[in-house]
């Protein structure tokens, strides 16, 4: 008698039932094992210390709970994980807070937190206890869950793959139709009877059904023979899967991909990778795709390429040569049919690279990205910074109050447009501002000659991006060679990695501008270098030859100078050669009575910007006394202000709105009557000499009103502080506007300022339009003060000189086009002194004033000293 036939089926079942309940036993004795400690482990009772710092661990746990138990259960995983990221926990709380988010279902949060604020004991017993409690709850929940996996697994087997798959069965087309038939009962026996198959299914394929009489169940003849399909298994990425569920590079015009149908090429097995549903689409039969041909895309054990429409994957060294063509077709949310080709296939290589790019990749990428106008402003924000840290108190590199910051001066716009001239992309733009920046920060190298320059402001925009290695840090290198190149090689790396860190922090500040929501990581010491504070530090005065010649100057005013005669090395005040060279145009070296050379004095000119310091005579002899220039000329002054603010308030001012008294028309028409030879009737106020300028000539300063006024003032406070003098001309100039009761002394007392402040703004600018002094619509009464009292500090520099050559009849300011007068002598004879210094010059008329301000680099191009001949007295 032949051996009874096993039923196969069933004994499969059997088998892989066994292995799970052993998976089973296997995982919960491993969570008990974690969770529950062993019965012979006793603590050892906690020290004092342990004691105070277990308590407030505690304290720090039991806020978060009592947080998490008023937040809604749907935002109490972004509450962990803002808490997660804070710096006040320690490892041991940020493990049990990642164990109670990974451990703990949703469902419980609540119930966890509510029973541990409700107990007195600490929050790793009670986790615990908690666990202990719950733990069989919990795997009843995930048996049940498993038993219906199972259940659903069985329907598989028995009726295919269409009930089980991920995809949206709810969606078919139109010519698409069921394949299977659910089971019927016989109404006779009652008898459960095997599916039957539709005839009008589309798979032709002959299904064997046998009863197991011992599960009182059908089961399928073949259900072993779907285990022996040939699949390829390797490692698949969960996102490269789900990226093939949607295929985005393939979606358009707002379509997306619903179903991917495959046919087979070249006798291709495509059975593991396609379920019963099909489609007929030009005269040929595609099948719809299951979850392994998704694994299939994703595993790396095949190299995939398009050819034509012709999908193919080429098997790598791991497996043996194999090779499987498939056809692809789309069906969209718009029931538009898409074959794939090579177009598609490019699409969807950028697309994951583009997806596996790293953060640091992504950044990288922006390194050749063209400057915009966000990176500017970044450059310029940061820029402003570290200067503004080294020297706070120039305002060039930045104004930083509590209320405002402005970071972009004219400074520092210059800079920003001297190197974009130079730069076509980010990574060029940032490592100009880093090559200023990184020198800013080596306290440990050198002297730290640069950073003081910077302090001092010695270098103008276009000559501070344009300094080389050397000239930033002099103290290393005598006359272009270093004293140590060893430790020159040593230095430059340092400089080159914390460079590479500034352009890095710049660009991910790119970045995170345009991807506000994404996480920023912490920063890292990238970049940090240790360095000896003694290794790398210099003393260049040692290599003077004459070193007691600047034992007493500050470093950064020493410049070395190498006689090419007797080759020794100099040491000379920067400042004292720019004022050789501003007086005699050279410099005589005290030590050997020559002359340096021109290439060395063009050096200094071109990248030091230090203005000569005022010239004082030690001779006591020189100091003139100092003259009055008219006797009465206050009272006179004073009058005209009180006429003119008569005529204001009765409201009898011209049609320009200004007082009478202060009308150049009307006061050339005063200072000359109408004779017959056309001369002035009334003497002038100035006697002029013809052939030569008189000895006295400080006495006869021509001077329109408005002039003398001024004049006045400055004869009053001229030689008082700055903020004194502030004070004092406002409570002068504004005496009659104060509110009534305040308090406004012109003398030593400066009490009861903040009057200043709210004074009526629009009495400022009449005051201001008084005095002709410009002023913008936004100025508050802060600004409006400080530039009257700088225009009455200024009055005279801003007149704009009119040039010796030409007809000499237009001032040389090109923004006022006012004539001069026609009489030569004003022209020939009119004087203007500044810091000691007699310039030979004409002023335009009174009326040709400008904010054109007496100095270097600040006064307009056609105005200030530019038309002037100096010589000195």
């Amino acid at each position: 008698m032949p051996p009874k036939k096993k039923n196969t089926a069933h004994t499969f079942k059997k088998q892989r039932e066994k292995e799970r309940k052993e998976a089973d036993k296997k995982a919960k004795k491993a969570l008990e094992d974690q969770l529950i400690p062993q019965k012979h482990f006793i603590p050892p009772p906690p020290k004092e210390k342990t004691i105070l710092i277990t308590g407030a661990k505690e304290s720090k746990i039991r806020e978060i709970f009592k947080v998490m138990n008023e937040t809604p259960t749907g935002d109490i995983d972004n509450l962990l994980r803002s808490v997660l990221t804070e710096p006040g926990l320690d490892r041991h709380q940020k493990k049990f807070l990642l164990s109670f988010q990974l451990k703990i279902p949703k469902d419980l949060y609540k119930v966890y937190s509510e029973e541990y604020l409700a107990t007195n004991i600490s929050y790793n017993d009670f986790w615990k206890y908690f666990v202990q409690e719950h733990i069989k709850k919990i795997q009843e929940k995930q048996e049940k869950e498993e038993e219906a996996q199972d259940r659903k697994k069985r329907l598989v087997d028995l009726f295919g793959e269409d009930s089980t798959d991920e995809e949206d069965e709810s969606y078919q087309p139109e010519d698409l139709k069921g394949d299977m038939l659910p089971p019927v009962v016989d109404p006779e026996e009652g008898d459960m009877l095997p599916p039957v198959v539709d005839p009008e299914g589309r798979t032709k394929r002959k299904i064997k059904f046998l009863w197991n009489e011992k599960d009182d169940e059908w089961v399928t003849a073949d259900e072993i023979g779907q285990a022996n399909k040939t699949k390829y298994y390797s490692e698949a990425d969960d996102t490269c899967t789900k990226e093939f569920k949607n295929y985005p590079w393939v979606s358009s015009d707002g379509a997306t991909v619903r179903l991917v149908y495959i046919r087979s090429i070249e006798d291709t097995d495509i059975s593991p990778y396609i379920m019963d549903s099909q489609i007929d689409y030009n005269s040929n039969i595609y099948y719809k795709t299951n979850k392994e041909f998704r694994n299939l895309l994703c595993q790396r054990l095949f190299k995939q390429e398009q050819e034509g429409n012709v999908l193919v994957f080429t098997s790598k060294r791991e497996l043996e040569n194999i090779k499987l063509k498939f056809e692809v077709l789309f069906i969209n949310s718009n029931q538009k049919a898409i074959i794939q080709d090579e177009e598609i296939m490019n699409a969807q290589k950028s697309y994951f690279k583009q997806l596996r790019l790293t953060r640091e990749d992504k950044i990288n990428k922006l390194r050749l990205r063209p400057i915009n106008e966000e990176v500017k402003e970044i450059g310029m924000k940061y820029l402003s910074e570290k200067l503004h840290q080294i020297a706070p108190g120039v305002l060039d590199y930045g104004i930083y109050k509590i209320d405002s910051v402005k970071y972009d001066t004219d400074f520092i716009k210059q800079i920003i447009l001297k190197i974009t001239k130079s730069c076509h992309n980010i990574e060029c733009f940032f490592s100009g501002i880093a090559d200023i920046v990184v020198y800013l920060n080596l306290e440990s190298i050198g002297q730290g000659i640069y950073r003081k320059r910077i302090k001092q402001e010695y270098y103008l925009p276009d000559v501070l991006v344009e300094l080389t290695h050397k000239e930033k840090l002099p103290e290393l290198f005598i006359h272009g060679v270093s004293i140590d190149p060893e430790q020159s090689a040593q230095i430059d790396k340092i400089i080159e990695v914390k460079k590479i860190a500034i352009i890095h922090q710049l660009l991910s500040d790119v970045y995170n501008l345009e991807n506000p929501g994404e996480r920023k990581p912490t920063r890292s010491s990238y970049g940090i270098v240790s360095l000896d504070n003694d290794k790398f530090k210099t003393d260049w005065k040692v290599y003077c030859s004459y070193p007691e010649d600047v034992k007493d100057i500050d470093d950064e005013d020493i410049i070395h100078y190498l006689d090419n005669e007797d080759s020794k090395i100099y040491c000379f005040n920067i400042k004292d050669v720019m004022l050789s060279v501003h007086e005699t145009g050279g410099f005589l070296n005290p030590r050997t009575n020559r002359y340096v050379s021109k290439a060395f004095l063009d050096q200094i000119q071109s990248t030091f910007d230090i203005k000569p310091p005022k010239e004082v005579s030690d001779k006591k002899d020189d100091v003139l006394p100092e003259k009055h220039l008219a006797k009465g000329l206050l009272e006179l002054i004073i009058k005209n202000i009180e006429e003119c603010e008569k005529e204001f308030t009765d409201e009898k001012l011209n049609s320009e709105g200004k007082c009478h008294s202060h009308d150049d028309d009307a006061d050339e028409s005063e200072g000359e009557s109408e004779d017959g030879m056309g001369s002035s009737s009334k003497e002038p106020v100035i006697q002029e000499a013809k052939s030569s300028v008189p000895n006295d000539w400080e006495d006869g300063v021509l001077s329109t009103p408005e002039e003398e006024e001024i004049t006045a003032l400055k004869n009053k406070f001229g030689h008082l502080p700055p903020r004194d003098k502030f004070y004092k001309i406002i409570c002068y100039v504004f005496k009659d506007e104060f509110e009534e009761g305040s308090t406004c002394i012109d003398d030593g007392n400066i009490q009861n300022m903040e009057l200043f402040y709210k004074m009526d703004t629009v009495k400022i600018k009449e005051k201001l339009n008084l005095y002709k002094v410009k002023y913008s619509d936004t100025d508050d009464n802060k600004k409006l003060l400080r530039k009257l009292v700088k225009h009455i500090e200024n009055f005279q520099a801003s007149q704009g000189f009119a040039p010796e050559q030409g007809d000499g009849k237009i001032c040389a300011n090109p923004d006022c086009q006012k004539y001069l007068s026609d009489n030569n002598s004003d022209r020939r004879n009119t004087y203007f002194t500044k810091n000691d210094i007699h310039y030979h010059t004409s002023f335009c008329s009174s009326q040709c004033v400008s904010d054109t301000n007496f100095g270097k680099g600040k006064q307009s191009t056609g105005g200030g000293r530019n038309g002037a001949t100096e010589r000195r007295s």
